[in-house]
């Protein structure tokens, strides 16, 4: 696993405000950044790759429609997945240079979509949403505004996990010019249901679900994991010497089993957590232990788009449908598909 060093752009541009704009131009592309207002005054901001490094921006290559991409964040995330990596290893650079115009979403709530049109809208009334709004609002409303600035009718639709989940509520609802406007869709750690859900996550759902309800009573329902002076507090003590130093590594494996990782919200990694790694030796990780891809065919019995809850579901999704699973994820697993 590559990290970054003292020259990359996650380390120089770490306080930026417009942190992915700033990354897609470091590595050549353009970048344009459009808001769209739904119907129920979020304002959310999404990020464009309209081509490649190596497109020639003459009037006549300007003038050419490029197939649209859209690509959708999971739980916690942001459009910031689709270009983590370097440019021949994030899906949004290899789409755009593939000849794509990519265009990636932000959901309400993320931290690129955190705005809403009345400003003095208080917290309680901000934070008042599911994922229906996700899927039922947010969704078409940035799938329209990509076909409008693009000129395009229809497009291609990536989504990883939640990004699934909210494609998934919205293709089983009653929007059939929606449908009409996906030529194809591509299910990336596809999730139908949170019922099959293992790990720590769920095990302390389970054991504290009364407490979480308390607190919301009281408290109500904000940001989940912000980062503010309570949790940098919480990290210091967690990870000082006075405590066990194996505590504070395990929770970076709490989500998912991996050395290194970035979040909006992180709270575990600090600027100086960036100035330590940046001076090892190597800037590259292996990790030996961590299982291989599953890369096992769909449930057996199934084909793939199958497994939602009604005996109209193939003619309410379509199937032109892409999905992918992989049983070594620790909270979500082929499962999650299934309503079984």
């Amino acid at each position: 696993m590559q990290i970054f060093s003292k020259h990359s752009p996650l380390f120089i541009l770490s306080l930026s405000s417009t942190f992915i704009p700033e990354i897609i131009k470091y590595y050549g592309y353009k970048c344009e950044i459009h808001k769209v207002t739904t119907k129920d005054g979020y304002i959310l901001e999404m990020h464009r790759i309209p081509f490649g490094r190596n497109f020639n921006e003459n009037e006549e290559n300007l003038k050419q429609k490029k197939p649209v991409v859209y690509l959708q964040h999971g739980l916690l995330a942001s459009s910031f997945d689709w270009v983590a990596n370097l440019p021949n290893q994030s899906l949004g650079f290899i789409l755009a240079d593939a000849g794509y115009d990519v265009w990636m979403g932000n959901v309400r709530g993320n931290v690129y979509s955190s705005k809403h049109e009345k400003s003095f809208l208080g917290k309680d009334e901000y934070w008042k949403f599911t994922w229906d709004e996700m899927a039922l609002i947010d969704l078409p409303a940035m799938v329209d505004k990509a076909l409008e600035i693009s000129g395009q009718s229809k497009l291609f639709y990536v989504g990883h996990s939640q990004g699934t989940l909210i494609m998934f509520a919205q293709l089983a609802s009653d929007n059939k010019e929606f449908k009409n406007k996906i030529i194809k869709y591509f299910a990336l750690a596809p999730v139908a249901t949170i019922k099959h859900m293992k790990g720590l996550i769920s095990v302390s759902g389970n054991l504290f679900g009364k407490s979480f309800d308390h607190l919301n009573k009281h408290f109500g329902s904000h940001e989940f994991m912000p980062s503010n002076w309570a949790s940098q507090l919480f990290a210091q003590i967690l990870c000082s010497p006075i405590m066990s130093k194996s505590i504070c590594d395990n929770i970076m494996f709490l989500i998912v089993p991996i050395y290194l990782y970035y979040s909006d919200s992180d709270w575990l990694a600090t600027n100086k957590d960036v100035e330590i790694s940046v001076s090892l030796p190597s800037p590259t990780f292996s990790c030996p232990t961590c299982p291989p891809f599953d890369w096992s065919p769909p449930l057996e019995g199934r084909s793939r788009g199958e497994g939602i809850i009604g005996t109209d579901g193939n003619n309410r999704i379509g199937r032109n449908m892409g999905m992918k699973t992989s049983g070594s994820n620790m909270q979500m697993n082929a499962n999650t598909w299934s309503t079984e």
